[in-house]
């Protein structure tokens, strides 16, 4: 098993490239990433939008964090 930062493409690179000189090659690859703050895009009572840096950041987890190993890892599996 190996941790990963999935939203970050060159930590997905470095963690296959530890993956493959331990083990020689990888066959399956699990990405569980998700966050789910408690928040409105928008708040009818307060008449305002909610914090864009969250609705940023739960996109980035819980939408590219999946595709980016996709992107590194797809076309070299089997490794």
């Amino acid at each position: 098993m190996k941790r990963v930062q999935v939203t970050v493409a060159q930590d997905v690179k470095g963690a296959l490239a530890e993956v493959k000189k331990k083990f020689g090659r990888l066959d399956a690859a699990v990405n569980c990433a998700g966050i789910a703050p408690a928040m409105k895009l928008y708040n009818m009572k307060k008449k305002r939008m909610g914090d864009l840096e969250t609705v940023r950041k739960t996109l980035d987890v819980c939408v590219f964090a999946h595709i980016r190993p996709i992107t590194v890892l797809g076309r070299r599996m089997p490794c």
